[in-house]
């Protein structure tokens, strides 16, 4: 266990970091561009994403699904009974900007 207040002010940067930049390469939380709920889109025409969506099946299987289009990874969920899609390009804009987290003693 450290016992100065700068290393584990570092250590816990580190990890920060890690958890906003690196999960999931590509595909983390700084590539999300979009959550769709199909309730929202009755035509099942969602923004900018191809074909139409509709909620059947297991809502079990909504947690492994994955949908590939281009670089961008299309994933089904079910929160609450409504389904959705979140969608996520590695070149979003959040993505490109990033240049790490700021941080104070």
């Amino acid at each position: 266990m450290a016992t100065d207040v700068s290393e584990d002010r570092q250590r816990w940067h580190e990890r920060r970091l890690a958890t906003v930049s690196v999960p999931y390469g590509p595909h983390g939380p700084l590539a999300l561009i979009g959550a769709h709920w199909l309730g929202s889109y009755p035509d099942g025409r969602l923004p900018d994403i191809p074909g139409s969506w509709r909620a059947d099946g297991d809502p079990g299987l909504a947690s492994r699904t994955r949908v590939v289009y281009g670089e961008r990874r299309l994933v089904v969920l079910m929160r609450e009974g409504a389904w959705g899609v979140r969608d996520f390009d590695p070149e979003s804009s959040a993505r490109r900007a990033f240049r790490g987290l700021r941080v104070t003693p």
